[in-house]
């Protein structure tokens, strides 16, 4: 397991044994990758990259948005900066 951060998110990879085996990203809601890899013994090798620290309202949120239930906050439409950040950065230093 390697863990880095990159623009404020905590990136955990969880390496497959086999070097050619496919990457799963995955967003976590919380420190739930340990977890998650946890529950995939009888799947087929993969390398896990968990992806925890997302602000849910601003990094998946397309465009601006008022909230969806009474006392929440608005989506402050962030996710092409973190699609910026998931490419430019997440994917190139995991994939190392």
């Amino acid at each position: 397991m390697h863990t880095f951060t990159a623009g404020g998110k905590s990136v955990t990879v969880f390496p497959a044994a086999e070097p050619d085996a496919p990457v799963v990203y995955l967003n976590t809601f919380g420190e739930e990758g340990q977890k998650v890899f946890d529950a995939l013994p009888a799947a087929p090798p993969l390398t896990l990259v968990a992806i925890s620290g997302l602000d849910w309202d601003r990094d998946m949120a397309p465009w601006d948005s008022p909230a969806v239930f009474k006392n929440a906050a608005p989506f402050s439409g962030g996710a092409d900066d973190y699609l910026r950040l998931l490419t430019g950065e997440i994917l190139p230093t995991a994939e190392r």
